[in-house]
Order: C-alpha cells, then structure tokens, then sequence
C-alpha cells in the first residue's frame, strides 16, 4: 500500500499505542491484513480501521487506514 501521509506506526491498532516506526509519504509498504481499533481525538475515541504492515526493518506494526492510499478491503487483505 502507497502511504498518503508521514504517519506513526503503533505497536497495536490504537492511536494511544507505542510507536514503533513510521511511514513516509509516498513510499510502498507491505500489508498483511487490517482490522479494527481505535483512534482517540478530541471527542474522545472511535472505532477506525487499522492496517498491519510488515516493517522493513523487521516485524509488524499497524497504522491507520486512512493514511493509506488504497482501501485495504478493495485490495483483497483478509481481516487480522
């Protein structure tokens, strides 16, 4: 999947987790299935859509859909 944005990756589908990595604007990244979290704002948390990525310095890491430029159903992921 194509990154949209400069983008924190969790350690879990939450946008409270721990940051593992990031993405970049532009670059490809590989993922491997999505599923469901949650995004705290400022009116609280809600459910989003999280994709898992394979990161290129080893492991796995999630990161919210919508900072990703494909739907992760419309590419054919299987739901974590």
């Amino acid at each position: 999947m194509t990154a949209l944005a400069d983008e924190t990756v969790r350690e879990s589908p939450s946008s409270t987790s721990p940051g593992v990595s990031s993405v970049a604007a532009g670059d490809r990244y590989p993922a491997t299935c999505y599923g469901h979290g949650e995004t705290t704002t400022a009116h609280g948390s809600t459910s989003a859509l999280w994709v898992r990525l394979g990161l290129k310095s080893g492991g796995l890491g999630w990161v919210t859909a919508t900072a990703l430029q494909e739907d992760p159903a419309a590419r054919g992921l299987g739901q974590c």
